[in-house]
């Protein structure tokens, strides 16, 4: 079941910056973007072929960088959504993705993991 993260999202998918509602579904393990112009979207990706899996309670997903995806776990962070647990490279390309822990709605004040800091990996 989706529940919301968090309204009014600043998000960025490579250069198309947009703002929107997040919804978590635990039991999909999926991220999804919400937006009143668009159809809803779902932003995490499954890597199970590079044989990575989510963690099976629920609580983390794969957010991938690289393409029309380029800057958008980082400006999840920047909302409070998700924090990053690890940095990972994949495919053929040697392609950058994160797996993130998808933090509880209100939670934006506890997230440690700056920005910058992300952006320079």
């Amino acid at each position: 079941m989706l529940t919301i993260l968090k309204t009014d999202v600043a998000v960025s998918f490579g250069s198309y910056r947009t703002e929107g509602t997040i919804l978590h579904d635990p039991e999909r393990q999926i991220l999804v973007m919400s937006d009143p112009m668009e159809p809803d979207e779902v932003i995490s990706k499954r890597l199970d072929a590079y044989g990575y899996f989510p963690a099976e309670d629920g609580t983390t997903v794969f957010i991938t960088d690289w393409s029309e995806n380029e800057g958008l776990a980082a400006s999840l962070v920047a909302a409070g959504v998700i924090e990053i647990v690890r940095e990972l490279i994949v495919g053929p390309f040697k392609s950058r993705a994160y797996e993130v822990r998808v933090l509880p709605m209100g939670a934006a004040a506890a997230v440690a993991a700056p920005v910058a800091e992300l952006a320079a990996v």
